[in-house]
């Protein structure tokens, strides 16, 4: 099965059956705000600190993780799902800076695969 077929139906089943379930459903604002703020992070410290917030207060227990998890890695998702920042679908250190425009990326510690 192609990736694109993998993402779409973990897409399906996610939004069918677990977002609803999702400590992040209808909480978008805050969401966005975490997201801009990890975004914009440029020390690896700003950076864990957003990760932590989303951990505490959206990620920690909630029940679609693992479906969002799958979701971000097989649609090569860039952003913040599961407890964790993700670029092009993989996982990335809760450190992890993203690279800005006009600046090389930089990675400020390894990647992490495994889902926590």
């Amino acid at each position: 099965m192609s990736r694109e077929v993998l993402a779409r139906d973990a897409a399906v089943k996610l939004t069918a059956a677990e977002m609803p379930n999702g400590a992040c459903t209808r909480r978008g604002r805050l969401w966005s705000v975490l997201e801009r703020a990890h975004r914009r992070a440029s020390q690896p410290e700003e950076a864990r600190d957003v990760i932590t917030a989303i951990r505490e207060e959206f990620c920690g227990n909630c029940a679609a993780r693992l479906a969002c998890h799958q979701l971000a890695t097989t649609g090569e998702y860039t952003g913040l799902a599961a407890g964790a920042a993700y670029e092009n679908g993989e996982r990335q250190d809760a450190t992890w800076t993203a690279p800005k425009a006009g600046r090389s990326g930089r990675r400020t510690s390894g990647r992490s695969r495994e889902a926590s």
